[in-house]
């Protein structure tokens, strides 16, 4: 079973001992040592710190909601009025809803939290709960306080309630009475630790002794249970996983390695819209001048063009020496520029060979195209097939190598 590890903390130089007590051991087990001698103590055990309440200010605030984030998110303007700070320099933890839309808070300065965890952070030290000490007397009953005097510092200790809690010199319980007014408890419980107690009460409030034994830890320890819901480790003070912490000293590390691959994915994704684009606008390119040489041929775009580009770059890539269907068509642009009164109306590359539909005026335009590639060796053309009609000439040609006519 996980152990866990108590630490009274109080605002003393780091190098004073602290009362401490690791849970099993019996009563009267508390030990006081320096915090860095303390967190030898510390690895794989859950770690509970008692911190000074004269330093927590508790408030119940009405807030129309229920979800404790949002009561957190409003609690600081709702107080704004009754704190003398400003809010921004303040931790508010959600100590739960006491009633309807009655919240408790603990309110506590930045630079407070900060010193503490701090400090506890030096001597390698990280808490999985921090509880005002005071909140950890026994829980009083309806109109009642609990008080403890601690006559080694000469420290008061009340627990006004469930939720409130404070820390006061002995001979100022009478002024704090005064000052609560119509909060003034009926009856006081005096948790007493040895003989007697020598605490001065007014007549008028009942004295009700609870004799305690062990150390002043002890006793916070065994009122633990009503004050977990106080943890002041809340918001940017909650505790990390283990595995966090094991990985906090390379946090900066992987912070430079993540903007670092943060920004080759950025360089790359960068590039390949560039490259896109570039490919985008050469294809829209290839398509306007095919249309240019080929006016009246409309199936570029979907089918041919697209099919006898990837042709041709699976050629260059294989290192096919035959000959290509971009110079068959170039051959057919010069031969119908030179003969006139043709129209391309489709086309098919099949086995190193071009196909091609055509339409002239009349069978004149076919004589002058064989003529015209009679004269020239590179391309061969022969005629599939050519029939006339009243809308003039369809012809089907084939281009090939010469090697293949």
């Amino acid at each position: 079973m996980r152990q866990t590890l108590y630490i009274h903390l109080r605002d003393a130089d780091s190098e004073a001992p602290l009362a401490f007590r690791v849970d099993g051991a019996a009563t009267g087990s508390v030990q006081h040592a320096p915090l860095h001698a303390i967190a030898e103590q510390a690895p794989g055990a859950r770690l509970v710190v008692f911190v000074p309440a004269a330093s927590v200010r508790f408030l119940d605030v009405e807030l129309p909601v229920r979800n404790r984030r949002r009561a957190l998110a409003a609690a600081p303007f709702a107080c704004e009025d009754r704190l003398a700070e400003d809010i921004d320099q303040l931790h508010f933890a959600h100590l739960g809803i006491i009633e309807g839309q009655r919240h408790g808070f603990a309110v506590i300065s930045h630079v407070r939290m900060r010193r503490w965890m701090e400090r506890l952070a030096a001597a390698g030290l990280h808490p999985d709960l921090l509880l005002p000490d005071s909140l950890c007397l026994p829980p009083p009953d309806e109109a009642q306080w609990s008080v403890h005097l601690d006559h080694e510092i000469g420290q008061l200790y009340i627990r006004h309630g469930l939720n409130s809690a404070s820390v006061t010199q002995p001979d100022a319980l009478d002024t704090l009475l005064t000052l609560s007014g119509d909060e003034a408890p009926q009856s006081i419980r005096v948790v007493q630790r040895g003989d007697g107690d020598d605490l001065s009460l007014p007549e008028s409030i009942e004295r009700q002794r609870q004799p305690e034994f062990g150390a002043l830890l002890d006793l916070f320890v065994r009122y633990i249970e009503s004050a977990e819901h106080a943890n002041l480790l809340q918001g940017d003070y909650a505790p990390q996983s283990n595995i966090a912490r094991y990985f906090r000293p390379w946090r900066a590390a992987a912070l430079f390695a993540a903007l670092t691959m943060a920004g080759i994915l950025a360089h790359q994704v960068a590039d390949t819209y560039y490259l896109r684009q570039q490919a985008e606008a050469q294809q829209q390119a290839n398509v306007q001048r095919f249309q240019q040489l080929f006016p009246g041929y409309s199936q570029v775009r979907a089918q041919q063009l697209p099919s006898f580009l990837r042709s041709e770059m699976r050629s260059a890539q294989e290192g096919d020496t035959s000959i290509s269907v971009l110079t068959l068509l170039d051959s057919y642009v010069q031969a119908a520029q030179a003969s006139g009164g043709l129209r391309l109306e489709g086309m098919q590359w099949r086995d190193q060979t071009l196909l091609l539909n055509l339409r002239g005026e009349s069978l004149e335009n076919l004589e002058a195209l064989r003529g015209w590639y009679r004269n020239q060796q590179a391309v061969a053309m022969t005629v599939e097939n050519a029939d006339a009609g009243s809308e003039g000439v369809r012809i089907r040609i084939r281009l090939s190598g010469p090697g293949a006519a």
